[in-house]
């Protein structure tokens, strides 16, 4: 894409979408458009904008292009609750999952057999169904 056909997408954008702080913000951006950060790594990123490590010399630009963000959403599902060891940093952080096209994933069918474990030892198998427990041997 040519850099004027670019800037012109940008000037008219309603919505820029920034998956992970992977795109800088376009100097073309139109100044109504809603920038939005979606927090794909919950934590790494609350880390390096609390603590800035000197180990990225783009830690400051980073930052700084993250805060000007108008929205920031995050895969971390309990983020600004009480117990959650995850730090805001001042954000209004807001929860999302990832997406999910189940259009794109093969549908395998299966004979339903209840949920259960199965654990290998020397040569005795140990099967966990609904709770009830059964040893057998395994063939070898």
């Amino acid at each position: 894409m040519r850099r004027t056909d670019f800037d012109e997408i940008a000037r008219t954008a309603d919505l820029f979408i920034n998956v992970s702080g992977v795109s800088m913000l376009p100097e073309a951006l139109s100044p109504r458009c809603v920038k939005v950060f979606i927090d794909t790594d919950p934590g790494y990123n609350q880390i390096i904008l609390s603590e800035r490590p000197t180990w990225s010399e783009n830690v400051e630009r980073w930052c700084a292009s993250v805060l000007a963000h108008d929205r920031h959403f995050s895969y971390a599902e309990n983020i600004g609750a009480p117990d959650c060891g995850i730090q805001t940093v001042g954000l209004d952080w807001r929860t999302t999952r990832m997406p999910v096209v189940l259009d794109l994933w093969e549908t395998i069918r299966r004979e339903h057999v209840g949920l259960g474990t199965l654990e290998h030892g020397d040569d005795l198998e140990r099967v966990q169904r609904q709770g009830r427990v059964r040893r057998r041997r395994v063939p070898r």
